[in-house]
């Protein structure tokens, strides 16, 4: 998700370079998970992941992750060349993969009363597929040292190359596969910048095929004024004379931005979203914010994850919290920059690019989505802001609705908020299966979705 600390309230790019020379030993790549011989119950109802620690960045710099493989009778990862592979980037700036790992398109899925059940719908029965802690310091990743904080998105590309160089030498069942990156929320920063690095220094076996974008914040000047469109022509959440302060506020907040004043402008954005909004959840318009400031409650999931079985199980040492304020902070500098220059790139490059808003969502919401597409610097984009939406429909039942030209797509959809993978699971899978295995995304229906298992909207 996107954590506002201020608010109150088909083509693959074949690898042929690589920056970090392979000659890595198994020390120098894993820290040692923890071990003191004390037997615990399996808290993960028998399933089977790795999870461990790489190095990365100056020393003491550890990236913690789990790998889900879809072989979850052997867990393995497959030797299938076809098979895709996937990671996972959550938002914040500095919030934690392992909510959704726990809450969203993971393997497993915590109930209210903070028991586990298996996830019929989670991505690593499409791909094997990787939750990330990332940027250092978040999640259970650890810095080491301050230097060691990102400040840009150089930063996290650097590091994430870092990362998946070591990760496809370890793991080199994955090497030459599909591999796409998807993300959410502030990941529509790291997505682009981490796919704009490795287009431009590949890292050889890394066969970068696609990213997916879930209510991504890719461009600040563009999705800002989108609050008091969608606020008051979509939510229906303000009248009219509030609709005309917004924009004048909003409009007055851009050009701070634009003139560089960035932190005055993001203070008075957030304040001009906070008075939009009063008590209701920005993740979701239907909702009320039950625990601000991130809306939801998640004591059961901090609970588990900070547990002595579970961070014993995960060879890991640290209080987990699902968003880091220090990784936050120290990314402030970023949070209004642009990456929609860097997908333009990424779509003329030849990626599969998706992008997709859960309809209810308030903070990165559609109308903000539309507005940055719009400026997308490729030739395509006047035809592909023309196209009229097309009705998104999955065992005869209209999810959402899509636009598509050649090897980009938009898709809305229907009855979700901020994290469409938890609101509507079985659409997000059904997403990601047309994403991964078609060129359009209503060419697979997916054939696990029946009257037995009917799809939840």
């Amino acid at each position: 998700m996107l954590f506002i600390l201020l608010l109150l309230g088909v083509t693959v790019i074949s690898a042929s370079a690589s920056l970090i020379p392979i000659d890595y030993s198994a020390k120098e790549l894993l820290q040692t998970p923890l071990s003191t011989g004390e037997k615990f119950d399996d808290p993960f109802i028998g399933l089977k992941f790795d999870s461990g620690y790489m190095n990365v960045g100056k020393k003491g710099g550890k990236m913690f992750y789990w790998l889900v493989p879809t072989d979850q009778e052997n867990g393995s990862v497959s030797t299938n060349k076809d098979h895709p592979w996937a990671i996972w980037l959550q938002g914040g700036p500095g919030c934690s993969s392992d909510f959704a790992f726990l809450a969203e398109n993971g393997p497993l899925r915590m109930e209210v009363d903070g028991t586990l059940r298996k996830n019929e719908y989670s991505w690593h029965l499409l791909a094997d597929t990787v939750w990330i802690d990332q940027p250092l310091g978040t999640g259970f990743s650890q810095t080491g040292t301050q230097c060691n904080y990102a400040t840009t998105e150089k930063d996290i590309a650097v590091m994430m190359q870092e990362f998946l160089e070591k990760f496809i030498y370890l793991y080199p069942e994955l090497r030459d596969r599909p591999f796409y990156i998807a993300g959410e929320s502030y990941a529509g920063h790291y997505i682009p910048a981490v796919a704009y690095h490795l287009n431009k220094y590949p890292v050889q076996g890394l066969a970068l095929t696609g990213i997916a974008i879930g209510n991504g914040w890719v461009d600040p000047i563009k999705q800002y004024p989108a609050y008091a469109e969608y606020a008051y022509k979509e939510a229906h959440i303000i009248g009219r004379v509030g609709y005309e302060v917004a924009k004048k506020v909003l409009a007055e907040c851009v050009h701070l931005l634009q003139s560089g004043a960035q932190l005055i402008s993001l203070i008075q954005c957030n304040a001009a979203t906070a008075a939009i909004l009063g008590k209701r959840n920005p993740y979701d318009v239907r909702l009320d914010c039950e625990v601000p400031p991130l809306c939801y409650n998640a004591t059961k999931l901090t609970d588990f994850l900070n547990s002595r079985a579970v961070q014993m199980r995960l060879g890991v040492d640290k209080k987990w919290e699902d968003c880091n304020t220090s990784v936050h902070t120290y990314l402030l500098g970023d949070f209004d920059t642009e990456t929609r220059t860097k997908v333009s790139k990424l779509i003329k490059a030849g990626l599969k690019v998706l992008t997709y808003n859960g309809v209810q969502d308030f903070i990165c919401n559609w109308v903000g989505t539309e507005s940055w597409i719009s400026a997308l610097q490729w030739e395509g984009v006047t035809k592909f802001t023309e196209l009229p939406y097309k009705s998104w429909v999955v065992e005869g039942r209209a999810l959402g609705e899509y636009k598509q030209l050649d090897n980009f797509a938009f898709l809305k959809v229907y009855g979700a908020g901020h994290m469409v993978p938890m609101d509507q699971p079985a659409a997000a899978y059904a997403m990601m299966k047309s994403f991964l295995y078609s060129t359009t995304l209503q060419r697979i229906t997916p054939s696990k979705f029946s009257r037995e298992n009917p799809l939840e909207l």
